[in-house]
């Protein structure tokens, strides 16, 4: 650890005083000190400029500028400098200005080494307490600064999470922030914002708020906390500062004001329905909570229709970001309520896909969706992605089916070999045709390529082994993966679950 250097200036205008006071500082402190000497005050007022000293020993009566006056001039530049005075019993009458100025101590002259070094000992002792003080704020500031964004994304995904009001007060008091009202406001992302939105959120705390941000699921979501319940001018200057960042200019959702604890998650799962609502022209509106509001009236029509679009596109991560858009709003209702809205959407669907794709679904055959309201944080994304693939997934196949010739020779290629490493190449191989042209065919009757087709075929059957309580592993390379991990990567991103955790909810 490298050793902390402290500075002595020394002032006395009698060159033998001063020399004397030199050499025994500088065989005491041999190392441990850098020494600087001046002749009067006026020489060092200038040294104390340049080299903002820890200690100054200063005699009293000097020409030029006296000991007090250099004091009371290098006390100007606010340093943690400590002042030691030289002087004799005549000059006690300057005790008071001395106390005045914070002299720290005195020392008779002719001064004795012995009382010299204590003086000078107990100023370098209390320098040193001061500069390791400081040097410690400084480090635990530093390290604050580095902790808090974690700090705040913990607090926001808390509560997004619909944690408990003790958990989320918990992280509220770590980031030292009392709030009994929040509001949520959602931006869509797109590269290049993130300065521009990090400037918004500066701007926020600028007019009096404590704002938790985060970029979640491509949106830019601000948290506004206060204190207390906001007036209708603090809403005026909270849309003021919204549309100086252009924000119509991008898919903008606000939810309303909510002012108790557990309600705050509320507000994001409104802004997320608003981002789909919001008119062009329709001027920057932020609502305040309704207390007597007994239950959110989700439009399921919204859902379903951009469910059916994903499902014309093929557009398979589309749709479990539509699922995952739907199971947040949904999540600040009731089990009962869920429940019963997850089915309607079921029955709902299921009539447009017959339409669709032109066959007959058992809707009886779908797994029973029900929801208890204990589980409702737990589970609840996980079994409604589970049920609404399960009703997309076997129309995907119905689709395959109706390709053309060469089509369904390549899948029923991929169906027959998926257990085995096979390439695009064994595929124009076998279809006698070029990489290309089965590449481009590929795409354009399932809508992607080889490898995902392949990938999901094997995910197909791996879902199929773990009902059946397979050991994971072995599942993984029965169904075609040269590895576990790699198996459980792509069997999340298909699935959005692991294969262990898809497993456990067959477990009888």
């Amino acid at each position: 650890m490298k050793r902390m250097m402290c500075s002595v200036l020394i002032v006395e205008d009698e060159k033998i005083e001063r020399d004397s006071l030199y050499e025994i500082l500088n065989e005491r402190f041999k190392g441990m000190l850098r020494l600087y000497t001046a002749k009067n005050g006026r020489e060092a007022l200038e040294y104390y400029q340049r080299v903002l000293p820890d200690v100054v020993l200063t005699d009293i009566d000097m020409p030029i500028m006296n000991g007090l006056e250099a004091i009371e001039a290098m006390k100007q530049f606010h340093h943690h400098t400590i002042y030691l005075i030289l002087t004799s019993y005549d000059y006690f009458s300057y005790a008071r200005d001395a106390i005045r100025l914070g002299v720290e101590d005195f020392i008779l002259k002719p001064a004795k080494p012995e009382e010299l070094i204590s003086a000078v000992s107990h100023a370098i002792s209390t320098i040193k307490v001061a500069k390791n003080k400081e040097m410690s704020e400084t480090a635990l500031l530093k390290k604050y600064t580095e902790i808090q964004p974690v700090l705040e994304q913990e607090c926001l995904y808390t509560i997004l999470s619909n944690h408990s009001e003790i958990e989320i007060q918990n992280h509220l008091r770590y980031l030292n922030i009392s709030a009994n009202t929040a509001l949520c406001i959602l931006l869509e992302a797109h590269d290049g914002m993130e300065k521009n939105m990090r400037a918004l959120k500066q701007d926020l705390c600028d007019i009096g708020y404590s704002c938790l941000y985060d970029v979640i699921d491509h949106k830019h979501v601000f948290f506004l906390l206060h204190n207390r319940k906001l007036l209708a001018q603090d809403i005026e200057v909270i849309e003021y500062v919204l549309a100086q960042y252009h924000v119509k200019e991008l898919p903008l959702g606000i939810g309303s004001i909510q002012t108790q604890l557990a309600n705050f998650k509320r507000s994001y799962s409104q802004a997320i329905r608003r981002m789909h609502l919001y008119g062009e022209d329709e001027p920057l509106r932020i609502a305040v909570f309704d207390e007597k509001e007994k239950q959110i009236q989700v439009d399921l029509s919204i859902y379903e229709n951009r469910m059916l679009e994903a499902f014309r596109k093929k557009d398979e991560k589309k749709m479990d970001h539509i699922i995952h858009e739907f199971a947040q709003e949904l999540l600040v209702c009731s089990a009962e309520h869920i429940t019963h809205s997850v089915n309607q959407l079921i029955k709902d669907l299921t009539v447009q896909l017959q339409q669709l794709v032109q066959v007959s679904i058992d809707i009886d055959s779908l797994p029973a969706f029900e929801l208890k309201e204990e589980e409702k944080y737990q589970s609840f994304e996980v079994s409604l992605h589970f049920v609404l693939q399960s009703l997309f997934r076997p129309l995907r196949n119905e689709q395959y089916h109706e390709t053309n010739t060469l089509a369904k020779k390549a899948m029923n290629y991929i169906n027959q070999n998926f257990r085995k490493p096979i390439s695009l190449n064994d595929l124009a191989k076998e279809l006698n045709v070029s990489p290309f042209y089965v590449s481009k065919l590929i795409k354009s009757a399932f809508g992607k390529n080889f490898t995902d087709v392949v990938g999901e075929v094997r995910i197909e059957e791996s879902k199929r082994l773990l009902k059946e309580q397979q050991r994971v592993k072995k599942v993984a390379f029965d169904v075609g993966f040269q590895s576990q991990s790699y198996f459980a990567k792509m069997f999340r991103k298909m699935v959005g679950m692991t294969p262990k955790e898809y497993q456990d909810l067959f477990m009888k």
